[in-house]
């Protein structure tokens, strides 16, 4: 059975202590030789010296000052303990810095995953605490933004600038949806083409002759699925063509894009059939301005909603996804670019 104690401190306030045997100890330790399971402490005390397999809320002061209540050996265990568990969170939190240039794409599970693989063992009744040690150590007073960050890939390149687009509820800017659009069509095998956000644009200012050599290489007809970003000023939303079932369909997250969107997509599609002399595809199709889609709740997350329709569309998955799964989704989205591919499931 546990040994429950009270033990006062040095500046006379009780910190209360559940004594164990430490596990793993070393044999020539006598069975005496107990070190704190858990110690309660004001959390505005926790320092980032957290003992993470053995004890819940202490600071390194108090682990200096109790441990003297136990033996030299129990002792030097405990701050070794200390250490290894601080050392790793460093550890890791440098990589996690060095791989994506910023904290913006961190979640808490990330932590407790890599906690998991070093010590083969289950953080979750500590989470708390290591989410407060974290918070303390990815403070921006305390690491200097990599300026010359960029994630290059085929013809595009994104600069930290562009990657801070998916902080918070930030707008997504072009490079973002057209870096991301290339790694949908890679991860579709090119089944699968996404025309990025200038096309629209430049369709409605120059017509069918000034978009016309975007497609040069690229026979459209032979693919599944057209995926076209559209940006209205200051909202998106997407247009898809479903080349074997002849429809096109207008995806919004706030219900607010005008039909004609579509309108100019099916136009643009029956020209280039005209063009490339694929007469099949020059009538019957439908448009639908109608699908029931998951809906944004704020003004600011329309282009994270465009780049996870353009995602499970392409990929054949279910739009089940909704306003709450967004900050996740901007996440993910930042920490596949970085990687250059789609993850196969978003990691849990």
């Amino acid at each position: 059975m546990r040994d429950v104690q009270n033990v006062h401190g040095s500046t006379g306030e009780v910190v209360r202590i559940i004594e164990e045997p430490l596990p793993n100890v070393e044999d020539k330790m006598s069975s005496k030789n107990t070190i704190p399971l858990k110690v309660e402490v004001d959390i505005a005390e926790l320092t980032d010296c957290i003992q993470l397999r053995e004890i819940s809320r202490v600071t390194l002061g108090r682990v200096v000052h109790l441990c003297q209540l136990w033996s030299s050996e129990a002792h030097t265990a405990c701050k070794l303990h200390i250490r290894q568990g601080f050392g790793m969170i460093t550890e890791f939190l440098h990589g996690f810095f060095t791989l994506y240039g910023s904290f913006i794409p961190l979640e808490k599970s990330d932590v407790l995953r890599h906690l998991k693989r070093m010590f083969n063992a289950d953080f979750t009744d500590r989470r708390q605490l290591i989410y407060e040690v974290v918070k303390r150590r990815i403070s921006p007073t305390l690491w200097h933004p990599i300026t010359s960050f960029q994630v290059v890939f085929k013809k595009h390149t994104l600069s930290l600038d562009d990657l801070s687009t998916l902080a918070n509820q930030n707008w997504l800017n072009d490079q973002v949806i057209n870096m991301y659009g290339e790694l949908i069509m890679e991860a579709a095998q090119n089944k699968v083409h996404f025309l990025n956000s200038f096309f629209h644009r430049q369709l409605m200012t120059k017509g069918y002759d000034g978009v016309k050599r975007w497609t040069k290489q690229v026979d459209l007809f032979s693919k599944s699925l057209l995926l076209v970003p559209i940006h209205l000023e200051v909202h998106w939303c997407l247009v898809t063509t479903d080349i074997a079932r002849k429809k096109i369909c207008l995806f919004d997250s706030q219900g607010s894009a005008p039909h004609q969107v579509a309108q100019n997509i099916l136009k643009y599609v029956t020209a280039e059939a005209r063009e490339k002399q694929r007469t099949s595809f020059v009538n019957g199709w439908a448009v639908s301005y109608n699908e029931s889609v998951p809906q944004q709740t704020n003004e600011n997350d329309c282009g994270v909603f465009v780049l996870e329709y353009s995602r499970c569309l392409a990929l054949a998955r279910p739009l089940c996804f909704s306003q709450r799964n967004i900050p996740k989704i901007r996440k993910r989205i930042y920490k596949e670019l970085c990687g250059c591919k789609l993850y196969e499931q978003v990691q849990q």
